[in-house]
């Protein structure tokens, strides 16, 4: 069985850039944009906490118009970039239930699935589509943690 929690979020402030697409092409591209734009302006090493924003349903009837944010928290405020799409925004809070997940993170999509079809009916918990879901890195998601288990916590908004 795997270990749900109720987590209280903070609104958070994130420089974030955003693609539109099936998640399996939406997210790399926006992390690469990201990334790249981190460590070319010199800010990768003020990354406070790394994160992953699900706007839409992996089977939403339009796959071209999902919206993914891949999402940084900084140290401290560094200003966007409108001219490759980094941009500053501040994410929702409320009342998340939060599983953590250890492994590839292909395997975070249908763990996320799982949750909503099965974890969260068995608490009586029910997902507040009006808010995005969220996956917070736990370690370097840019793969130089070495061989340490991926661990990312997949959070899904709930009604408060």
């Amino acid at each position: 069985m795997f270990d749900v929690r109720i987590e209280l979020f903070m609104p958070r402030d994130v420089l974030f850039v955003r693609r539109h697409g099936p998640y399996a092409v939406s997210a790399p591209e926006a992390w690469k944009t990201l990334w790249g734009w981190l460590h070319a302006q010199g800010h990768a090493g003020s990354v406070k906490r790394v994160l992953g924003v699900s706007w839409d349903a992996p089977d939403h009837p339009a796959p071209d118009t999902i919206r993914y944010d891949a999402c940084v928290e900084m140290h401290a405020r560094v200003g966007g970039d409108p001219g490759i799409n980094v941009a500053e925004k501040s994410l929702p809070g409320g009342a998340f239930a939060v599983l953590t997940h250890e492994g590839d993170y292909s395997t975070l999509g249908a763990r996320m699935g799982e949750m909503v079809d099965t974890l969260l009916p068995e608490k009586a918990l029910e997902p507040d589509w009006s808010r995005p879901a969220m996956e917070v890195y736990l370690n370097d998601p840019t793969g130089t943690d070495g061989d340490a288990p991926k661990r990312t916590d997949i959070c899904i908004p709930i009604h408060d």
